[in-house]
């Protein structure tokens, strides 16, 4: 379950790379926007869902204890800092790439 719950985690964040990446570039006709919102949206999902299961597990398994569903809110919220930041990072990069193709075109102009 573990497992699961760390694929499900980063999940999100290689999608936000990958089609991010392309939608940059222009080779995905999908908003930005719609695209960052749809993943940190499904990580909320995940974050807020994921520890109920992992609760199921361990209370089969093991005695009682809250420790798994911490872990798993704590991987949850560090993934969201992290798509955030790679969001972030991705929005930077477009700032960048506009003025500069902007310079060059009032260059050439």
């Amino acid at each position: 379950m573990f497992l699961y719950a760390r694929i499900l985690f980063l999940l999100p964040i290689l999608i936000q790379l990958l089609v991010g990446g392309l939608t940059m570039a222009k080779k995905v006709e999908i908003p930005f926007g719609w695209l960052a919102l749809a993943n940190f949206i499904f990580l909320f999902f995940v974050v807020f869902i994921l520890p109920q299961f992992v609760k199921y597990e361990v209370t089969e398994v093991d005695p009682k204890c809250g420790m798994p569903q911490i872990a798993a809110i704590f991987f949850g919220v560090l993934s969201i800092g992290f798509l955030l930041f790679v969001v972030t990072l991705q929005l930077i990069w477009m700032k960048i790439m506009k003025t500069k193709i902007s310079n060059l075109k009032a260059g050439s102009a």
